[in-house]
């Protein structure tokens, strides 16, 4: 069953934005059970997912960044084939990111 527009807008305006908190540690596993059983009904909101965690990717918190990290792998096994094509909408900016951060 696809997810109803007000879902996704969900999924894009809580749940994205919850990886920016700075106690995210705490809920980290709960949220990304959420999140996935979202990916699993609709895969390209993890296309969203990747952008939004590009955007607020932590600069000064080694140990979220390791969440981050976890996290795009796992979406990225998640998306399977279909992240090759939509490497070009968000692959640049990741590779920069995971580059800058090293």
């Amino acid at each position: 069953m696809p997810l109803r527009v007000e879902h996704q807008e969900f999924f894009r305006k809580v749940l994205i934005p919850l990886h920016k908190v700075k106690t995210l540690s705490t809920f980290n596993t709960q949220l990304q059970v959420c999140v996935k059983n979202f990916l699993e009904k609709h895969l390209l909101l993890g296309v969203d997912l990747l952008k939004g965690l590009i955007k607020f990717w932590p600069l000064t918190s080694p140990a979220k960044e390791v969440i981050y990290i976890s996290v795009v792998e796992e979406v990225l096994d998640l998306l399977g084939s279909q992240a090759e094509g939509k490497f070009a909408d968000f692959g640049p900016e990741l590779l920069r990111q995971l580059i800058s951060t090293s």
